[in-house]
């Protein structure tokens, strides 16, 4: 008999001349999945290595003479309990490392008798030229990783990938992942990667730079889309990096949910949880809906160099914030916990919908993106929003709805409380019942635009609003399509030059030539105190003006109690009339 029984580098069972990657790609990490290329083993071998065992195949394989050309895996405490399925128990503490090659689509880890703390290497690593289902149950252990790269949990498949995990993970490296399941196409499934889903519960705490809580990724390639991503997970989650990444990405996209009840606590340069479907030039994007119910922090953290800082980036293309979610789509995320954001640029919700797509116009007609958020939000830096929602689509499409009930502080300059926007002929409606209080220039209390496509503007606010910088405005709308509509019933206070109370623009667009109404009805009481800082300004140059107001008003030097203007820049002939309440300089 002549064996050739090179092992590859195992955890627990290593040869002396074992190298391992310095750099930050985990131990039996393949991009490709391919396993190692010098492999010589029959579809028939792998089948009575699964029924017998890593050892009792070995000795099969030398009664019938035939010579391995590659290493044959020894998993220690592994049984198979029938083809393609391995279960993993009693002590692992040196991991569990599943090579493509090995054909495991199915691997159960439980009742463990140690901590899976390998000194370099993933916890649980798992490749598969198929699809790959992990189920862990870690009982009183826990996954522990110190290595750059070595991810608490690492699966990778391109026909999908399907993780329940029970149990504590933290990482210390760079770039070590919590929990990380990928699917990506290949020649095989014609570019089109599998659905990910991740059910996660217990703590997950990583340390090291870009070390991301949760990541799910379907990632189609050469023209192929990637499938449907789900998150659920009831763990909380600390975090140099994103707490959770949920993406779907290729020539068009699955789509995207995340289901989040636990805290989440991240560093710089990034998200709580960061959501995208993207869609391809000429092909659809999936729905994306987020739901988190815990507290979420973003810190200042680890300070990154420039490298680092666009590796933290790598797997979503909207803003830093305590939720973001950007995509071709649908978009929903409701929010019940409270946000809490430190530093420039990093807002509290962020939801984009955008479509520049080739024949997208029948389609995009239903193109929704509504926010719904509870909790208390708070910024504390320049261009940081309490709340932004946003449709940048092409041609007819793009309704746009905020619904928030908690107060909302922001302290730096262009941090609006509430922003929406329509870019397409749908509708921005804003509903606010919290306290909003702003402390920056030209940081709104609420802001609503539509373009020319023809949607209109609603806001409903029944809280205070206090607004203290240059061009802070109470509330903003100004629309290019069928007219605004403002009701509030809060007091408003402003004290910078040229922060109105309340401020209405209503300009002729693409489809909006006539008779579009600006209605703003007030019964709160407003003040403002800066120069040039009217206490409601309404301007329609396309039809007419009414406003209501009954609670009392104070305005500042140069200012106005009301002013209330219909214009007309069409042809030149004034259609328009206005009504109001009170005489100006009230």
């Amino acid at each position: 008999m002549n064996i050739q029984r090179n092992r590859a580098p195992m955890r627990g069972r290593r040869t002396s001349n074992m190298t391992t990657d310095t750099r930050r790609t985990p131990l039996y990490h393949h991009d490709d999945n391919s396993g190692p290329a010098t492999l010589s083993v029959s579809s028939a071998w792998t089948w009575r290595q699964s029924l017998l065992g890593s050892v009792a195949a070995a000795a099969l394989l030398a009664g019938t003479g035939r010579q391995a050309a590659a290493s044959i895996p020894i998993h220690d405490n592994c049984t198979y309990p029938a083809p393609n399925i391995m279960l993993c128990q009693g002590d692992q503490a040196s991991g569990i490392a599943i090579q493509a090659y090995e054909n495991i689509q199915t691997l159960n880890v439980n009742e463990l008798s140690a901590n899976i703390a390998p000194a370099s290497a993933a916890g649980i690593f798992m490749r598969s030229h198929s699809t790959a289902a992990l189920t862990s149950t870690l009982g009183a252990f826990k996954i522990i990783t110190f290595g750059d790269g070595a991810s608490g949990i690492d699966i990778n498949a391109p026909g999908g990938v399907t993780l329940i995990h029970s149990g504590e993970i933290s990482t210390s490296g760079e770039e070590a992942d919590g929990v990380r399941a990928t699917s990506s196409g290949t020649q095989d499934t014609g570019g089109n990667a599998g659905a990910v889903t991740i059910d996660a519960t217990a703590d997950i705490t990583t340390t090291g730079q870009s070390a991301r809580g949760i990541v799910a990724e379907s990632r189609g390639n050469d023209g192929g889309a990637g499938g449907n991503v789900t998150v659920t997970t009831a763990a909380n989650i600390t975090s140099t990096a994103d707490g959770i990444v949920a993406l779907s990405t290729g020539d068009g996209s699955g789509d995207v949910t995340v289901d989040s009840t636990g805290n989440i606590i991240v560093g710089a340069f990034a998200s709580g949880i960061a959501a995208t479907a993207s869609r391809g030039y000429d092909s659809n994007s999936g729905a994306i809906s987020v739901t988190s119910l815990g507290n979420i922090t973003l810190e200042d953290g680890v300070s990154f160099d420039q490298d680092d800082r666009k590796s933290a980036r790598k797997s979503r293309s909207g803003g830093q914030a305590g939720i973001t979610a950007d995509g071709g789509s649908d978009i929903t995320i409701t929010s019940t916990g409270d946000i809490t954001t430190t530093g420039d640029g990093r807002g509290g919700i962020f939801a984009n919908t955008s479509s520049y797509s080739k024949g997208c116009d029948e389609e995009c007609a239903e193109t929704t993106v509504t926010v719904a958020s509870t909790g208390d939000i708070s910024t504390t830096g320049h261009n940081a929003f309490g709340i932004s929602a946003t449709s940048r689509v092409y041609g007819d499409a793009g309704d746009v709805t905020v619904d928030s009930t908690g107060d909302i502080h922001t302290l730096g300059d262009n941090s609006s409380a509430i922003n929406a926007e329509a870019y397409g002929n749908g509708p921005v409606t804003i509903r606010s019942r919290g306290d909003l209080t702003t402390e920056g220039r030209g940081s709104n209390g609420i802001s609503a635009s539509t373009n020319a496509y023809g949607g209109s503007a609603t806001i409903e606010q029944t809280g205070n609003i206090t607004t203290q910088g240059h061009g802070a405005i109470g509330i903003e709308a100004s629309s290019s399509g069928n007219g605004v509509s403002i009701t509030n019933t809060g007091d408003i206070a402003t004290s910078g030059d040229g922060a109105a109370g309340i401020s209405v623009n209503q300009e002729r667009g693409k489809y909006a030539f006539f008779n579009e109404p600006v209605t703003v009805t007030s019964t709160g009481n407003i003040t403002t105190t800066g120069d040039d800082a009217n206490g409601i300004e309404a301007n329609n140059s396309t039809g007419d003006v009414t406003v209501d107001s009954t609670g009392n008003i104070s305005a500042g030097a140069g200012s106005s109690g009301i002013v209330a203007l219909a214009t007309s820049d069409f042809f030149g002939e004034d259609f328009g009339r206005f009504e109001d309440s009170f005489p100006e300089n009230t």
